[in-house]
This record gives C-alpha cells, sequence and structure tokens, in this order.
C-alpha cells in the first residue's frame, strides 16, 4: 500500500485505541506534512470520521505542518461528531470543502477538521505544547440533536458561531450519528426474538455461548458476551455489487420469576465484494461479542439470532454473579480463550474507571479474546482469563510495598471431582499497578498433560488471612 494509506490506517488504529477514554484526547503529528493526491479522498474522510467519533483533536507540528493558518473563526463541533475531509492540491482544497484554502498540508487538513490546530515550524515548541495542555481544561462541550430523525450513520454539517469579534473558535466540523446500543429493541425483529429464544421451536442455527463477568464498579458487573456461531444456513442477497446479509440477535437476562432485567440486542450487517468471500466466512464459526451491565444475582440469559430469514438459532445458559461492597478481595468471573496477543490499545493500561464502552481484557500486554465455544485440542493454545479485585492497593504509592495476596488454580474431573492439576498458592504480585485495584492475570492453560475429557478450572485467590474466593468455569479436552 501506498505510505499514505499506512499513515491514515495508523491514525484510525490510535483512534480505534483511544476511543473508550472518556472526554476529549489530543494527538500531535510532528512532520505530518505534504501534499496528496485527490486519489485518497475516501482514506481521508474515513480517518476524520473516526478522529472525531472517538472525540480526538489532532494538533500538527514540526516541518511542513502549514504554511498558512488552519485556524478560522467559524467553526462547528458535535458531541460524538464527524468531520469532513480535505484533499489539498497545490494550496488549494480539492476536496471536502470544510477545509479552509489555506490549509497547505495533511496534517493541517485533519487538525482543522478535528478540532486541533497547526503549530509553524519552529525551533522551540514548548509554548505550543503548553497552549494544548492548556486546552484540554478549557473548552466548551456543546450537545447536538436532530430537529428530525435521521438514519443510522448519517452525518450533519454543523456551525457554530459567537456573537464577539475578539474570539477565536475552533472545533469539529460536523455531526454523525451512531448505531443504538440495543438496535431492536422496541422493534418487531427484537420481540419475535424473544418470543423465539423462550419458545420450544426447533433451531436451524446453532452456537455456543460463554459469559464471563467483571465488575464496572461495587455490585455492577459487566457481562461479556461471546459466541461462536456456525453460519453455514445464513443467505446473501445480491445487493449492486454486493453479496449482503444480516444477523439478528437479541437476548434477555430474567430472574427466577421470569421477568426481565436486562436486554443486549444487535444486527450485524455482512457485506462480501465475491461469491468466493461469503464462501469462506460461511465456512468457519462467525465469533461475536457484546457487552452489558447487570447486578448481583441468579439469572437465566436466553439469546435468540436468526440471518432476516427461516432460519434461527437460540441459547439458554444460567448466569450467577456474586455480591460484592468494594471493601473486600475478590475475583470475576473466568475468561477462556485461544487467542492471546499483543494488546495494540493504548487505553489498555489505565483504570477501568477512566474509560467507557466497550472495553478489551488486556493483562500484560496481552489482549484475550473470550471464546464461546469451551472446547479445546491437545496442542492447541489455551489461556484463562480473570481480575481479581484488591481494595487495599488504591492506598499505594511506587515507592510503597504492595499488599500482595495468593492465587491458586486446580483443574478437576467434572464427573468424580478428582484432582488433575494443582498449581498451589502463588503471589499475584508481578501482575499489579499501584494505586489501581484492579488485577488483571491472563496464563495457560495447563492442559498438556491432562487426557481427553470433561473438566472444571478452579481459580482461588486469598489473602493471608480470610476464607479463599473460588470461582470456576467448565471446559473439554479432545
Amino acid at each position: 500500500a501506498p505510505p499514505i494509506l499506512d499513515f491514515l490506517e495508523a491514525l484510525r488504529n490510535v483512534a480505534k485505541s483511544l476511543a473508550p477514554i472518556r472526554g476529549r484526547k489530543a494527538l500531535i503529528l510532528f512532520g505530518a506534512g505534504g501534499v496528496v493526491a485527490p486519489t485518497f479522498s475516501d482514506e481521508i474522510d474515513r480517518t476524520i470520521t473516526a478522529l472525531n467519533q472517538a472525540n480526538v483533536a489532532v494538533y500538527s507540528a514540526g516541518a511542513g505542518a502549514g504554511v498558512g493558518s488552519a485556524r478560522t473563526s467559524d467553526a462547528s463541533m458535535g458531541g460524538r461528531s464527524s468531520g469532513r475531509g480535505a484533499v489539498v492540491s497545490g494550496g488549494t482544497v480539492v476536496s471536502g470543502g470544510t477545509v479552509s484554502s489555506s490549509v497547505l498540508s495533511l496534517g493541517s487538513a485533519i487538525a482543522e477538521a478535528t478540532g486541533g490546530t497547526t503549530m509553524l515550524s519552529t525551533n522551540d515548541m514548548v509554548p505550543d505544547l503548553g497552549k494544548i495542555a492548556q486546552e484540554q481544561d478549557q473548552y466548551y462541550l456543546l450537545g447536538y440533536t436532530p430537529s428530525v430523525e435521521s438514519a443510522e450513520g448519517s452525518c450533519h454539517e454543523l456551525k457554530v458561531k459567537v456573537d464577539r469579534n475578539d474570539l477565536e473558535v475552533r472545533a469539529r466540523k460536523g455531526y454523525c450519528t451512531e448505531k443504538p446500543q440495543d438496535a431492536l429493541t422496541g422493534r418487531p425483529m427484537g420481540s419475535e426474538l424473544e418470543a423465539r429464544a423462550s419458545s420450544g421451536a426447533a433451531t436451524g442455527i446453532s452456537a455456543k455461548m460463554q459469559l464471563p463477568w467483571f465488575y464496572a464498579t461495587p455490585n455492577v458487573a459487566r457481562v461479556n458476551l461471546a459466541m461462536d456461531i456456525d453460519p453455514a444456513a445464513m443467505k446473501f442477497q445480491r445487493e449492486k455489487t454486493k453479496l449482503h446479509g444480516e444477523l439478528n440477535l437479541a437476548g434477555t437476562a430474567s430472574l427466577p420469576d421470569g421477568s426481565i432485567v436486562a436486554r443486549v440486542s444487535d444486527t450485524v450487517k455482512l457485506n462480501f465484494n465475491t461469491q468466493q468471500e461469503a464462501d469462506a466466512f460461511l465456512g468457519a464459526p462467525y465469533h461475536y461479542e457484546n457487552q452489558f451491565d447487570l447486578s448481583p444475582g441468579k439469572y437465566i440469559f436466553r439469546m435468540a439470532f436468526n440471518e432476516g430469514g427461516p432460519a434461527f438459532g437460540k441459547l439458554e445458559a444460567p448466569l450467577t454473579i456474586a455480591e460484592w461492597d468494594g471493601q473486600m478481595l475478590t475475583a470475576s468471573g473466568l475468561v477462556l480463550s485461544h487467542d492471546a496477543h499483543p494488546a495494540a490499545d493504548l487505553a489498555s493500561a489505565l483504570d477501568p474507571s477512566l474509560l467507557e464502552g466497550q472495553r478489551s481484557l488486556v493483562s500484560k500486554n496481552l489482549e484475550i479474546v473470550p471464546t464461546g465455544t469451551p472446547l479445546f485440542h491437545a496442542g492447541e493454545p489455551a489461556f484463562y482469563y480473570f481480575e481479581a479485585y484488591e481494595p487495599l492497593l488504591k492506598q499505594t504509592k511506587p515507592d510503597t510495598a504492595l499488599p500482595l495476596f495468593g492465587v491458586r488454580t486446580r483443574i478437576l474431573d467434572r464427573a468424580s471431582a478428582a484432582q488433575r492439576y494443582d498449581s498451589g498458592i502463588k503471589t499475584a504480585g508481578s501482575y499489579m499497578r499501584p494505586g489501581n485495584p484492579v488485577v488483571p492475570i491472563v496464563s495457560p492453560l495447563p492442559i498438556d498433560n491432562l487426557p481427553a475429557g470433561k473438566y472444571q478450572l478452579e481459580v482461588s485467590v486469598m489473602r493471608q488471612s480470610g476464607a479463599p474466593v473460588v470461582r470456576t468455569v467448565d471446559f473439554d479436552l479432545q
């Protein structure tokens, strides 16, 4: 790919990593100058949209950052916004008319469209960097609601004006609607799928599901729904030049008396350029994840899903979330995984209280992908992940001793309860971070010396005194 495409893709990846962090973020591009051709207009538009939706303001600095000022006295902003891109050629904007004609570089174009600014080339950047830091604490947040209902993903160009001439106004250039968190709630399709989830009707789409959970705050848990769906029964329709399909999902968490206390729903749109691409998709399980919040308690979780036609699938599983008042050592549910890879998420090392939206499961720079299918084969990668919560860590500082606790891992035969593996008690000090009570722990699942069978993973966390906190999850080995 041309270097400009690699650069734009890297910017989008940075935006994705920063998106979960609450509030406005600043990104400084050094030496991001140069003239670009109209060929890349769509890619620049995508990049600006990704940065704006992640609430990232770009500041362009260094050689080639811009000859003229990228500032304007007539700008616009929105809550979750997206700006139109600009392609600059010979000092003239040739695509995306929201960027000033004084902008002479790609960095400047992106900066102006995201509510940042351009710093002229200088040997002393300290004052400009100080201004950027100051702006992080001195800005206004304007909310915007379209006057009429907007289609999902539609964009609106906005302007904000002030009635004083001695002010400089900079901001993003537009607003784009987002997909609702529960796409099917209140729609006939959602009600139909919920009814099917509780019915005894035969299904045509098979799937597996796991429901590990983590504490978001004391006595509020975030459930990580992980599913592996067999897409073989899905159908695709030709729409213009692409093959299109949709996967609708609707799930409910119910109390023992049948009352529904939480819902999660979604529509996944699938598009393929060729039949070969569609066939490759149909030949492997489709992995789906979602997250929703739930209070401690005992529930039945039911999920139904279809591909827009008569074929549908459903799953049901018990879900028990332990109470926690935030004062004692405790642990999350257990995650099983076939995939642990280096984390590219810039927010992975932050305290979860600083984050919003779905968050990744990361420990020691390894990101864990929860599996929906708790089945492992000898010789294949196998991992488990959980979070311990030690309130005593809140008061610790980098130069003070950490309050250590122990972790013990066992594997039991599900039929006989016989112990097949015991790690003994090990301290979790290497996973701790001073001041952060959340301790994410990842480890290989010790199955190398086990015969095929049905097992239970048991993890206990314990202080020097007091009863251990025990969590379990079942898995199969072939």
